[in-house]
Order: structure tokens, then C-alpha cells, then sequence
């Protein structure tokens, strides 16, 4: 069976597109996409990538993962870049390795609970640098499955974007994906948090509609889909 090409959402693509035409402008956007498990969340967020990088933007995407929960893996694709945009000083840095080598620890079984104040000084020192990388170019971060991250990396994800409403210049966009989920959870808690301020948008992604549906199979190599 072929591969199938992206069909459809194109009401939501276009305002996407907007999304980032607006940080182009050098405002920062926070938005949150909402979808049922396997509605499609990840397959548009690539297209949104795809998007973002034709209009110059530097793309940074995570995936949460309940199997594998690793502190900060979904923003660990930014590690590397920060040393190669050399945005941070010395003692800085050091804090980021001491956190790539925490990671490590936690995946050998063996990591220690991390201290708040050692917590703190690593979330504030990815915003500061991913904040220097968007002045430079403008930056879309992605963190897929929400639902799933672990405590660390949805307390990072909280910290990025709460600075991003106080930091009202800075050409970035920030999105994370979820599933539906209760009030109550902690990732609840933090989108209703979040809601309010000025900077967030939100998106439903809903299924295909029939038509949509049709290309899709017939992309599949259906060529007679039955109703």
C-alpha cells in the first residue's frame, strides 16, 4: 500500500499560516492543538513544520512519550543547536550538560530527584537561549502529546510559555498538542492556566470530512471506497 500524501484541513493550515505570518512580525504565540488519539495530530504538525521552514523559520519538534519518560525529551533536539549557535556563555552551557547528563543517568535507572533550585536555573537558562536563537531567526518549538510528558518537560513547557507572554518581542512559536483531558490532571490544570492570556490561541482538530475521507483512501490505492 503507497504512502499517503497530506489531504485535507486546510481551514486549519491557513490559520497555522497566519499563526506565522504574526511571529514573523516579532510576536510571540503560544497555541494549543486538542485531538482525539489518532485523529491526526502528528501528521499536520509535520505539515505545520514543513510550512514554517518555507518561510524561514528554524523548527524545533518533540515527541512525549509514555514508554520512555525521559526528562526534557521533547525539547532535547535543541541541545546540539545551542552549541552550534553558540547563543550561551560558559557557565550556561554547563548547566544544559549537566542536564544532558542527567537524562542519561535517568535512562541507566539511576538519576536522583532533581533539586527545585538546580530545576529552575535549567528552565531559565533553555528560555534565555531559545529566546537568543528566535532574535536571530524566527523559531517554531513543538511538543507533540502533551498528555504524556513526564513532570519535567510539561514544567518546562509551562515555564517557556508563560516568559513568552511577558517577553512580548520575540519572534517564536510555541505549540503543544493533547488529547482531551480532564480539568483535574496536571496538564488540565496548566491549559486552563494558560487560556487566558493574550498570546494563546486554540485549535480543535476534527476528523476528515466524506470527501477528504475518499481522497485519502483512493491516495491509499482504494479506488472504490464503499460508504
Amino acid at each position: 500500500m503507497r504512502a499517503a500524501h497530506f489531504v485535507g484541513r486546510q481551514t486549519q493550515l491557513e490559520q497555522f499560516e497566519q499563526h506565522l505570518i504574526h511571529v514573523i512580525s516579532g510576536q510571540p504565540r503560544v497555541v494549543l492543538l486538542e485531538g482525539f488519539a489518532g485523529i491526526g495530530k502528528t501528521r499536520f504538525l509535520d505539515q505545520v513544520g514543513k510550512l514554517a521552514v518555507e518561510q524561514g523559520f528554524q523548527v524545533s519538534a518533540g515527541r512525549c512519550d509514555e514508554t520512555l519518560m525521559q526528562p526534557y525529551m521533547p525539547f532535547a533536539e535543541l541541545l546540539p543547536r545551542l552549541e552550534e549557535e553558540e547563543v550561551l556563555d560558559e557557565d550556561d552551557m554547563e548547566v544544559l550538560h549537566a542536564y544532558a547528563e542527567r537524562t542519561q543517568r535517568y535512562l541507566r535507572q539511576s538519576v536522583h530527584k532533581e533539586a527545585e533550585s538546580d530545576k529552575l536555573r535549567l528552565m531559565g537558562t533553555v528560555v534565555q537561549a531559545v529566546t537568543e536563537l528566535a532574535l536571530q531567526t524566527p523559531m517554531l518549538v513543538i511538543v507533540d502529546d502533551l498528555q504524556l510528558a513526564d513532570q519535567s518537560s510539561l514544567d518546562l513547557f509551562d515555564y517557556l510559555a508563560f516568559a513568552l507572554t511577558d517577553q512580548r518581542t520575540v519572534p517564536l512559536l510555541l505549540i503543544g498538542s493533547h488529547r482531551p483531558v480532564p480539568h483535574e490532571t496536571p496538564l488540565g490544570r496548566l491549559l486552563s492556566r494558560l487560556r487566558p492570556e493574550e498570546i494563546v490561541r486554540e485549535t480543535t482538530l476534527a476528523g476528515l470530512d466524506e470527501s477528504d475521507t475518499r481522497v485519502l483512501l483512493r491516495a491509499l490505492g482504494v479506488r472504490q471506497p464503499t460508504q
